[in-house]
C-alpha cells in the first residue's frame, strides 16, 4: 500500500477500491489529480470528475508527483458520501 503523500513516478498502474454503505442504487465519480512539478510544467494538472458507477478505478501514472484521489457517491442526484482515499495500491511499473 501506498500511504498517503508519497510521490509516486510516472508509468505505475493504480488500482483506488472505494466502500459505502449506501443502499443500491447509486452513482459513482471518481476524482484523480496529479499536482506534481512535471504535471504543471506541461499544464496537464487535471481533476475532472469521472462517472463509473463502479466502486474500483484503475489509473496509469503520467507524471511523477502526489496523486489526489476522491471518489463520490451520488443518489438520486446528491452526493451522499465522499472519501479522499488515503491509500493506494500500486501495481508493477508499465512494462515491467
Amino acid at each position: 500500500m501506498i500511504e498517503k503523500r508519497d510521490v509516486l513516478l510516472s508509468g505505475y498502474n493504480l488500482i483506488f477500491v472505494a466502500r459505502t454503505n449506501v443502499p443500491s442504487p447509486f452513482n459513482v465519480y471518481w476524482k484523480v489529480k496529479n499536482r506534481g512539478y512535471k504535471a504543471k510544467q506541461e499544464d496537464m494538472i487535471h481533476g475532472e470528475i469521472v462517472r463509473t458507477d463502479n466502486l474500483s478505478h484503475s489509473e496509469v501514472t503520467t507524471f511523477k508527483g502526489n496523486h489526489y484521489v476522491e471518489c463520490y457517491i451520488v443518489k438520486n442526484g446528491v452526493c451522499v458520501a465522499k472519501q479522499l482515499m488515503s491509500k493506494l495500491k500500486c501495481l508493477n511499473q508499465k512494462g515491467a
